[in-house]
C-alpha cells in the first residue's frame, strides 16, 4: 500500500481511480454494469478515471458499482469500549422546571423589625 500522506491530491486520486479500474476490471464489470447498479453515469466514471474531481455522491455510486461502498466504513472506525460495569442509563425528564423570575423578600430576624 502507497503512503496517501506524502502524495498530492491529484496523485492520489489518480491511483485511487486505477485501483477501481483494475478492480473493476478483475469483478468482470462492464463501465456499464457500474452505471446501472451505482446509479452513476457513464461520464461521472470517465471524470473519475481521468483525475477530474466528482462530487461524493457519485464517488459512493461508483464504490456501489464495483460492490465496494462497505469499505467506507474504514474511513471512521467506530470502536466499541468495553466496560465491566453496567452502563447506567438517565431516565428521561418528564417535564421541565422554569425558575421563577420573582423577586426574593429577604429575611428578616424578630430583633430586627
Amino acid at each position: 500500500m502507497q503512503n496517501l500522506s506524502l502524495m498530492t491530491d491529484d496523485e492520489i486520486i489518480r491511483s485511487m481511480a486505477k485501483a477501481y479500474e483494475e478492480y473493476r476490471l478483475e469483478s468482470l464489470l462492464s463501465e456499464q454494469d457500474v452505471c446501472h447498479i451505482g446509479g452513476v453515469t457513464k461520464d461521472a466514471i470517465h471524470r473519475f478515471k481521468n483525475g477530474k474531481n466528482i462530487n461524493l455522491k457519485n464517488f459512493i455510486g461508483i464504490l456501489r458499482g464495483v460492490g465496494r461502498v462497505d469499505a467506507l466504513s474504514l474511513l471512521f472506525p467506530h470502536e466499541e469500549s468495553f466496560s465491566p460495569l453496567p452502563q447506567k442509563q438517565k431516565a428521561p425528564k418528564k417535564r421541565v422546571h422554569h425558575k421563577s423570575k420573582k423577586k426574593r423578600e429577604t429575611f428578616v430576624w424578630g430583633e430586627d423589625v
